[in-house]
């Protein structure tokens, strides 16, 4: 049996009231209902920045390293992984920064 889109559409449908029905406690408490979502999204920004600086701290060495057995360093490669590297260490508290400050 081959099913169509109206049917999938209609089972995600019939899915999504089947779990709003059973779940009255999400609409009865207002107030923390993000709390769990936020602290997954910190985590996760947390571990993101750490990986990323490990990696892109490796990256510029590994590029003066090249530059220094080749005797040609590329400045501006260089600069875009330093400048990168900033964005990714930096751009989390920036964004923070900038939400609070919209939503004052």
């Amino acid at each position: 049996m081959k099913m169509g889109k109206f049917d999938v559409s209609f089972g995600v449908a019939v899915a999504a009231a089947v779990v709003a029905a059973t779940s009255p406690a999400f609409a009865q408490s207002a107030s923390g209902w993000e709390e769990p979502a936020l602290k997954v999204i910190e985590v996760l920004e947390s571990g993101f920045v750490k990986i990323a600086s490990l990696v892109i701290g490796i990256g510029i060495i590994g590029l003066g390293a090249w530059g220094a057995l080749t005797a040609k360093l590329d400045f501006m490669r260089f600069a875009m992984i330093f400048i990168g590297g900033l964005l990714v260490v930096a751009g989390p508290t920036m964004l923070r920064n900038l939400l609070s400050a919209v939503g004052n």
